[in-house]
């Protein structure tokens, strides 16, 4: 089986609580800031170590080495908005990333868990909404369906039961769909891990009504992961090199908000979707009260590592994880 490409970075949150200490004879009460991150740890292959303990593990923010108070790994049913590209970069609607666009999507929609709900956009243009969120994953593929037939662009020579139908549009406008997929993603339940899936071939197009700044504190605040699974092998080392937030480039997000990006071509590639979906279901959470107390909104530089002994236990780990956050940013809405 072909090695598939990933990156995958996972998100935190913050959350304000008060803790007790002991001073003589008196308890003082005192506020502090859990920081909460969530991380996998995987093989150089991808698959997941779900065995590792609160030692195997060393947390530092802004290179000083915090203390872990919370540890637990944590199974959550998912939330997702799934954004298609149907662009005119996509390439032939008889074939190639526009055809695979759609078998992903049909993948990934079928192997939804019965608590896990999706929402389904175009984002070949500007963002639109076929079908607001819902665990009944028939109902969404058969607006699929009929949104893309009603669009006039065939994926195959003629229409039949389970057919679809494919528009080229003008290009993606990247900023513009993490910002409006977020900002419906906000709205849904919080005991769901919220998750953005753009599939497309990481083309763009300028301009976009919103920046890659708004759109990005739209992902952070309402704890949004987004997932890009890209079309085109060809263009791969072209995006891992370029990686650039501001030219609109889905890895970026990506790696910004905690994510992860899988290639797709068709075939065995889709076997792993399934995979994808248990890894982002699945994670550990650490929390630790930072030693830099101030809620001055600056960047805080997250590093996670294993410690010696895990090392030699399991030999190369790689752990993925969301790499920094803002104190006193908007937290209420940072909450899973």
């Amino acid at each position: 089986m072909r090695r598939v490409g990933w990156i995958v970075i996972l998100p935190l949150t913050v959350l304000p609580l008060q803790k007790e200490t002991q001073n003589g004879n008196y308890t003082v009460k005192l506020k502090g800031t859990l920081v909460v991150i969530e991380a996998q740890a995987l093989t150089p292959d991808g698959r997941m170590i779900g065995d590792l303990r609160k030692s195997d593990f060393l947390l530092s923010e802004d290179n000083i080495l915090q203390e872990i108070v919370q540890f637990e790994r944590q199974e959550k049913p998912l939330a997702i908005a799934l954004m298609i590209d149907t662009s005119g970069s996509m390439g032939s609607a008889d074939g190639g990333p526009l055809k695979t666009a759609v078998l992903t999507a049909r993948q990934l929609i079928k192997n939804l868990h019965a608590d896990d709900e999706v929402a389904l956009f175009d984002v070949g243009n500007r963002p639109k909404l076929i079908h607001s969120a819902t665990s009944d994953g028939e109902s969404v593929l058969a607006a699929l369906n009929r949104h893309i037939f009603s669009m006039g662009r065939s994926l195959w020579s003629s229409p039949g039961p389970g057919d679809v139908f494919i528009l080229m549009g003008r290009g993606i406008h990247l900023h513009d769909t993490i910002y409006e997929g977020t900002k419906y993603l906000a709205t849904r339940p919080r005991d769901k891990h919220r998750v953005l899936v753009v599939i497309t071939d990481n083309e763009t197009t300028p301009p976009n009504s919103h920046s890659a700044i708004e759109a990005l504190h739209e992902a952070l605040e309402a704890n949004v992961v987004v997932v890009g699974l890209i079309t085109q092998r060809r263009v791969r080392d072209r995006v891992l090199n370029l990686g650039k937030l501001v030219h609109g480039d889905v890895v970026a997000y990506a790696r910004e908000t905690g994510g992860e990006v899988m290639w797709v071509d068709g075939g065995e590639d889709l076997l792993n979707v399934p995979h994808l979906l248990d890894r982002l279901r699945v994670k550990y959470v650490l929390g630790y009260y930072p030693t830099n107390p101030r809620q001055d909104k600056k960047a805080r530089k997250i590093t996670l590592n294993v410690s010696p002994l895990a090392k030699k236990r399991y030999g190369d780990i790689r752990l993925s994880y969301r790499r920094r956050y803002y104190p006193g940013m908007n937290e209420a809405n940072q909450f899973p």
